[in-house]
């Protein structure tokens, strides 16, 4: 049984990429190109009392709102995703923002990412 993952990013390259390949591994893919989009009020993505995703991946560097940010507030807004089960992605990120991220129990994938990687990391997880 397939997963349902959340990808953030303003990169649509990034958005379709991650798609196409974890689609074509049986999982429900929705992409959304900024935090804002996915607020919790969306039915597709927040069923309030239910989890949003089962795998949240994150870009940290957004307009609007990082992607710390976003996790940081998503339980305000109904997304109930399990703890160790997001990811933010980043080509450059401080020691601040990566102990913040520590601190969210999340995983960090360095852009440009590595699908394997993140597939072996859903991996574990499912």
């Amino acid at each position: 049984m397939g997963l349902r993952i959340l990808v953030i990013d303003d990169e649509e390259s990034i958005r379709e990429s991650l798609a196409n390949y974890f689609q074509e591994k049986g999982h429900d893919v929705v992409t959304v190109e900024h935090p804002s989009r996915c607020d919790g009020k969306q039915k597709r993505l927040s069923h309030g009392h239910e989890e949003c995703a089962d795998i949240l991946l994150i870009d940290q560097w957004m307009p609007e709102m990082t992607g710390i940010e976003y996790l940081a507030q998503r339980h305000d807004w109904g997304c109930r995703a399990k703890g160790q089960r997001k990811a933010l992605m980043s080509a450059n990120l401080s020691n601040e923002i990566r102990l913040q991220a520590k601190d969210l129990g999340c995983k960090i994938f360095e852009k440009p990412v590595h699908l394997g990687e993140i597939e072996d990391w859903i991996n574990e997880l499912a």
